[in-house]
């Protein structure tokens, strides 16, 4: 209860209010989601492509690349959860180019069909990039020790003295142990195939003529 007025406290009532309702949604969403999925009618078509990240593959940088071109993010889910009500809202209100994104993070063993709340004919947009690689940024993903309390520095800027120490699960090095957590606990999706499979085909709900664009990243050496 403390925990409670302690956040209400530090967020005010409308964000407190915006924070546990988005919290219960997603718990409903990630239990229910399938049977939900029967009732929902389809998405606003107000996009003009649908884009599946992975974990590791750069999808942060890739959306914020589009987002400078002038597209509009509007994030329909991310694994399990599903922000069905607000990419609604979003895509009937909005007058600007927009573009849907499907996280695929977790390698989880079911997936929701999102492609029942979604229009038949659209571009898909994946982002790819090799296992190994992915692997390789993973292990070399690092975090602050600590909670950071700023996100934009300038020049004069003391890094050391204005970010805490960087951890790598735990450790001051990244390890290569962390490969054994990686496949065991399922931190990584690699089913491109199996993914892909329910947008292309009318079982699960997709259009065999959907368009199919790879986005492939280089690295140089």
């Amino acid at each position: 209860m403390r925990r409670l007025f302690n956040q209400l406290k530090t967020f005010g009532f409308k964000e407190f209010y915006r924070r546990r309702k988005k919290r219960i949604t997603n718990s409903i969403t990630k239990r229910f989601g399938d049977y939900l999925l029967k009732f929902y009618p389809k998405l606003p078509q107000n996009y003009e492509f649908v884009l599946l990240n992975y974990s590791v593959s750069g999808h942060f940088a890739f959306s914020s690349f589009l987002e400078l071109c002038g597209l509009k993010h509007i994030n329909l889910s991310q694994d399990n959860y599903m922000y069905y009500g607000e990419a609604r809202k979003m895509l009937k209100n909005s007058k600007r180019q927009n573009f849907l994104s499907i996280s695929l993070y977790r390698n989880l063993k079911k997936r929701l069909k999102f492609t029942k709340i979604l229009s038949c004919n659209f571009p898909l947009v994946i982002l790819l990039r090799d296992p190994i690689s992915r692997l390789k940024t993973s292990i070399n993903h690092g975090y602050p020790k600590a909670k950071v309390s700023k996100f934009e520095f300038s020049l004069k800027d003391d890094i050391d003295k204005s970010l805490p120490e960087i951890v790598y699960s735990g450790a001051l090095t990244p390890q290569i142990t962390d490969l054994e957590k990686i496949f065991d606990k399922k931190f990584i999706d690699f089913k491109y195939q199996s993914n892909l499979t329910p947008f292309l085909t009318r079982g699960g709900g997709g259009n065999p003529t959907n368009h199919l664009h790879r986005y492939a990243g280089f690295t140089s050496r």
